[in-house]
């Protein structure tokens, strides 16, 4: 057994998932793929491709328990079979640069790190970031550096963060023993979020190293400009302030974030104030994500496939 696990989510994507795997077979690695109850014929089909592959497990939720849930039935899988680096990576990623013995040598010498992140490149536009880490706090105030710029080699220094995405998140057995695996208030989205800032509050270093480079068809599993989603992902946020604060500092959060939402939406005036701020606001999705999502803060203090499920119903979303 490989002391190194390489974490798949699949669902409903049989050419992402045999893309990805493809290129690791024949790594110092394990795969481990979860799939989240897909509809189609994906895992069927990924189980007969790979059945001869002794460094291939599968591991199947039965339902679409969203991203953090079902990585963590393959994260927990890679734990017990004694894996000392255990790897999220969205399917939708292609490896360029990747050496997994250096990743776990790197992460078995240096015990300050907690999580190792890499430069994750847009496919097919090959010449501009997708993720070289970011910065995140406790009220959700994030930024992703170079997001959508053109690699100039001005991210090729390594360095700590404070958020590494979810989508390649080298994490050493040590954190997990340390701070558990994501958190499943979260469907999809904001967990990793939240797994950052906890081990950076342990006391743990997120490290950003260039020599590991990836490319993301961020296509993905979901419509990010949606409504629904949209919803999903203000929720999301919503409980992610609640649950990383205390509840003076959340209540005041979100009354300030009702207000600015209320005038954003709020005809010209609203208009005329987003320009002031800079940011360009669609009035309409403020009225219908995010409006539905703060209500339902009070309700609920997670997501998952039902949330999406009665907001499509009641606003009658396809």
């Amino acid at each position: 057994m490989y002391k190194v696990g390489i974490v798949i989510l699949n669902w409903n994507s049989f050419d992402d998932s045999e893309s990805l795997m493809l290129s690791l077979i024949g790594q110092p690695i394990t795969i481990y793929l979860a799939d989240n109850g897909s509809i189609d014929t994906s895992l069927l089909l990924l189980k007969e491709k790979f059945k001869h592959y002794d460094n291939v497990s599968f591991i199947e939720n039965g339902s679409n328990l969203g991203f953090a849930a079902g990585c963590n039935r393959a994260l927990k899988a890679a734990y017990d079979d004694g894996c000392e680096v255990m790897i999220l990576m969205n399917n939708d990623c292609r490896i360029y640069s990747i050496d997994f013995t250096y990743i776990q040598k790197r992460l078995s010498e240096d015990k300050t790190i907690g999580i190792m992140g890499g430069k994750i490149l847009n496919w097919p536009d090959t010449n501009k970031i997708w993720s070289v880490g970011g910065s995140v706090d406790s009220l959700g105030n994030i930024k992703y550096f170079g997001y959508g710029k053109v690699d100039t080699g001005q991210y090729d220094l390594e360095n700590e963060r404070s958020f590494i995405s979810g989508a390649f998140m080298c994490i050493p057995r040590r954190s997990i023993e340390r701070i558990g695996y994501l958190s499943e208030a979260y469907f999809f989205g904001k967990e990793d979020w939240e797994y950052c800032l906890r081990l950076r509050q342990s006391g743990a270093k997120l490290i950003y190293d260039p020599r590991l480079i990836l490319y993301h068809d961020a296509h993905g599993s979901h419509h990010p400009n949606r409504t629904d989603y949209l919803y999903l992902g203000m929720l999301s946020k919503i409980i992610f302030v609640k649950r990383n604060n205390s509840f003076i500092v959340s209540s005041l959060w979100l009354l300030a974030f009702g207000v600015y939402s209320l005038i954003i939406s709020s005809g010209g005036f609203g208009y005329l104030f987003s320009k002031i701020l800079k940011r360009n606001v669609d009035q309409k999705i403020v009225r219908r994500a995010y409006f539905p999502a703060i209500i339902d803060s009070f309700k609920t203090n997670h997501t998952d496939e039902s949330t999406l499920k009665n907001f499509r119903e009641k606003y009658e979303i396809c």
